[in-house]
């Protein structure tokens, strides 16, 4: 890995002196040909001083923008020959050093903006995509999952987050940042040893979990830092619209079962009603016609029998129907 980076540097130092001598080279030709021209000695400052612009957006460097500078006032003075030129030359080449330098400052500061503006850009466009996918999910531990996996890619190392964090657990910082509801571990100042960042999960006011992510290999940047809290936010969302989601259907499951159960005894008692009366009517024909048979009499205490039998039956299926959940 330290060869690769080194290869670079190498690589990279190589482009940008190649890069300045042939600027230079090339500037001091021109600058040359104007002298042989007999041009005034402020546009060859001119022609230094946009060679320093070249220099600036090729190299990005302030080292080479000061090292052309340099070579360009070596230029300027072989160019001087008689004594009124030398006086000029004092003046103007201050004046050149200075311009040089304040437009290499706002050049660079310039490019740092531009950026950080597109690495903003591209930032949110990552953060609308992840947020955009989590929208699809659905299911406590199908969040999770995408969280972990979307996390991962917006931090650039491995990441998880943990929403069921028991009293049990032996990473003392994942329990201190949902009991502190505060950031700690990797570059914090609590558990600053440790490899991961711990990053918690807040949901109106309430922390309702924690994102662990491996800072070990290269620490998080605050532009990171805010993309991920930002997106930790979309996964509370996301757990709480799940949350209700779950207490709807459970809701809607437990008044569809009392329906169903109403329905139940509803017909239970309908179809037991007119058993009942069987039964009442055989038993007062079995109490007051004396002139039954015993045949008769026990044929009519087996139909009681079954009619109780069966009114048994539904009786059980009815305390069945009512005790279940």
């Amino acid at each position: 890995m330290n060869e690769m980076r080194a290869f670079f540097q190498a690589r990279t130092f190589l482009s940008n002196l190649l890069q300045t001598i042939i600027i230079i080279v090339l500037t001091g030709l021109l600058a040359y040909g104007m002298e042989q021209y007999n041009l005034m000695l402020e546009d060859m400052k001119l022609l230094y001083l946009l060679a320093v612009l070249i220099v600036i957006l090729q190299t990005e460097s302030f080292g080479w923008t000061l090292f052309s500078t340099a070579m360009f006032v070596g230029f300027d003075a072989l160019l001087v020959h008689d004594d009124e030129s030398k006086q000029l030359y004092i003046t103007s080449t201050i004046i050149f050093v200075v311009i040089a330098l304040i437009v290499n400052v706002l050049a660079l500061r310039l490019q740092k903006q531009m950026e950080a503006s597109k690495e903003s850009e591209q930032i949110q466009k990552r953060l609308y995509e992840a947020s955009k996918g989590l929208i699809k999910v659905r299911g406590s531990q199908e969040i999770i999952d995408y969280a972990n996996e979307a996390l991962t890619n917006l931090a650039g190392s491995e990441a998880h987050v943990y929403f069921d964090i028991s009293r049990d657990d032996p990473d003392e910082a994942k329990k201190w940042c949902l009991r502190n509801s505060a950031f700690c571990g990797n570059g914090e100042l609590d558990f600053s040893e440790a490899p991961n960042k711990y990053i918690p999960i807040r949901s109106n006011r309430k922390t309702t979990g924690v994102a662990v992510i491996d800072c070990s290999k290269k620490p998080m940047t605050p532009v990171i830092k805010d993309l991920i809290v930002a997106f930790l936010t979309q996964i509370s969302i996301a757990q709480e619209r799940n949350m209700l989601e779950e207490k709807n259907k459970k809701e809607s499951a437990i008044y569809a079962r009392e329906k169903i159960k109403a329905n139940v005894m509803r017909s239970l008692s309908n179809d037991m009603y007119p058993h009942i009366k069987n039964i009442e009517k055989m038993a007062k024909e079995l109490e007051e016609n004396h002139t039954l048979t015993e045949d008769e009499r026990d044929e009519l205490s087996k139909k009681i029998q079954r009619e109780a039998s069966y009114l048994s039956d539904n009786v059980d299926n009815a305390i069945e129907i009512t005790s279940s959940k």
